[in-house]
């Protein structure tokens, strides 16, 4: 599904309908662009408003626990 960096509303929304349980999270997000600029939907802003802070430990953690509200488990 094709979706700019801040666009997180619409992925979420497809994991739902497709009742997607499990996920593996591959690759790198850049902070500088995400915090420089790029527009975020609301969903974004949602979860980057409950991260405790910016740190990459933080946002992970915000992202999983975010995740898991919506049953679904992020794989190592």
């Amino acid at each position: 599904m094709p979706c700019r960096l801040g666009d997180v509303g619409p992925i979420l929304s497809v994991l739902g309908e497709e009742k997607i349980r499990h996920v593996v999270l591959a690759g790198r997000v850049r902070k500088d662009v995400l915090f420089q600029g790029a527009q975020l939907d609301a969903a974004a802003q949602q979860l980057l408003s409950q991260a405790a802070d910016w740190s990459d430990a933080s946002l992970l953690e915000t992202a999983v626990q975010g995740l898991a509200a919506m049953g679904i488990e992020v794989l190592d």
